[in-house]
């Protein structure tokens, strides 16, 4: 047994040592709008890329006074796109567009797989309930990326998680089965019941007769797919980059 746990931990370090090997280096924050402090941003910038590594993709934010007269997503997909977010094929970032007045949300690759419509929305719901209209900036992007982390992990569970749920279950296991195999070692073989002789119950032959049959028949409607449907939250509505990349996006925005 303390074998296979020095063997299972020796992995376990490795597995660690090789998380996020692959991560970007790109600047995660970028805040040309000057909407958050030096502290606000170095805590943001930190958050964002221990995100990127654990996830093994590019979250970003992004925040401007100025689109040049693009839209919100013109602008998002170019400076997405030029500040080298997603080059590994996938990201999820955020634009604070303070010109136009809206927040948007890019997805792409392995972001686009996690974050679906509903998602994007429960996302901007994130930004917009914590303080993006009373100018407290830094909460809301605070919010919005403990949102995306929940979004993101999912089922996930980090080597840590998975080296101590595994070791926790081979010292459980060890242990009961050490448990069982005392408790059982010395028992005596009980008497054998003679369910025969003391039960009480008669299984009497019974006779039943049909007396009768009647069906009823009913017409089911076909769905023809026409008028009131609803479109459940699963779905992903993508796009073509407005750059002409060729790249594909997900995501969406909203205005305040």
């Amino acid at each position: 047994m303390v074998t296979i746990k020095r063997l299972f931990m020796s992995a376990l370090i490795l597995m660690i040592l090789c998380t996020g090997a692959s991560a970007s280096s790109i600047v995660k924050v970028i805040d040309n709008a000057g909407l958050f402090s030096s502290s606000e941003l170095e805590d943001l910038t930190k958050i964002a890329e221990e995100m990127s590594a654990k996830y093994d993709l590019d979250i970003g934010i992004g925040t401007t006074n100025s689109t040049n007269g693009m839209t919100t997503m013109q602008y998002s997909d170019y400076f997405y796109e030029n500040n080298g977010f997603g080059s590994n094929g996938s990201g999820v970032f955020v634009m604070y567009d303070m010109d136009n007045r809206e927040i948007f949300i890019i997805t792409e690759g392995r972001g686009k797989d996690k974050i679906n419509d509903s998602k994007v929305e429960g996302l901007l719901d994130s930004v917009f309930d914590n303080g993006l209209k009373d100018g407290r900036y830094y909460d809301s992007a605070v919010a919005y990326l403990k949102k995306l982390n929940v979004y993101l992990r999912g089922n996930y569970l980090s080597p840590l998680d998975m080296g101590i749920s595994a070791l926790g279950a081979i010292g459980a296991g060890g242990g009961f089965f050490g448990a069982v195999k005392s408790k059982y070692k010395a028992r005596t073989q009980p008497v054998e019941f003679s369910f025969r002789n003391n039960s009480i119950v008669n299984f009497a032959s019974l006779d039943d007769k049909l007396l009768d049959t009647r069906v009823v028949t009913r017409v089911i409607p076909r769905n023809t797919g026409k008028g009131g449907g609803w479109r459940g939250g699963g779905g992903t509505t993508t796009r073509s980059s407005s750059t002409g990349s060729g790249r594909t996006y997900g995501g969406g925005g909203r205005k305040f």
